[in-house]
């Protein structure tokens, strides 16, 4: 119940924002989403979802691509995960890896599809 009330807030909260890809995925026979929102004026995307995590840094984009880059951990922590997130902004197919300093991530590599909402 609690995840099903995030999503419907974080479509209602995404309404105000600009550039926003929603990203449906699967885990484990259970659908989960991210949504990033593109932070005017800055080189990053807000997690709608996840809105106190660190912002998505864009690591490179042109008219095709989107490519985006985030890391939870590093100092003073005993793990270190880097997430690279790439967006194929003509077909809206997405590229999710997992690379972390722990035993070998469960999903190191997720694909799927975006929905584009723009204003």
């Amino acid at each position: 119940m609690k995840n099903i009330l995030a999503l419907i807030l974080a479509f209602f909260v995404g309404s105000f924002y600009g550039e926003t890809y929603s990203c449906p995925y699967s885990l484990d026979e259970r659908t989960e989403l991210i949504r990033f929102d593109r932070i005017e004026g800055e080189n990053l995307f807000l997690d709608l979802i996840y809105p106190n995590d660190a912002p998505w840094k864009i690591y490179y984009e042109d008219e095709k691509t989107l490519a985006l880059i985030t890391s939870i951990g590093g100092e003073g922590k005993e793990f270190y995960d880097l997430w690279t997130f790439i967006i194929n902004k003509e077909t809206l197919e997405f590229q999710w890896g997992d690379i972390n300093n722990n035993d070998a991530s469960k999903y190191p590599f997720l694909k799927g599809k975006c929905f584009l909402e723009s204003k």
